[in-house]
């Protein structure tokens, strides 16, 4: 299954054009479409672009860390 999410344009004459990505192939295949009614900022809101994280360069953990229950919660075995 593919899931294509776009905000498109509804023609006066009720249709609706689409283009599929490459890997979708010719013939027959079932298509859901939802219409959800948007208001006029929502609908010229533009989509949010890729996040930019800063890397951070981090030390490994030192060899002789203990991760044990014990260890981490001490006597109440919390």
């Amino acid at each position: 299954m593919i899931t294509v999410e776009a905000i498109s344009e509804v023609a006066q004459d009720q249709t609706l054009r689409i283009e599929l990505p490459k890997s979708v192939t010719p013939g027959p295949h079932r298509v859901v479409v939802v219409i959800e009614e948007l208001t006029s900022a929502a609908a010229q809101r533009k989509p949010a672009g890729p996040l930019r994280l800063t890397k951070l360069h981090l030390p490994a953990w030192p060899a002789d860390s203990t991760y044990r229950r014990d260890d981490i919660y001490g006597d109440t075995g919390r």
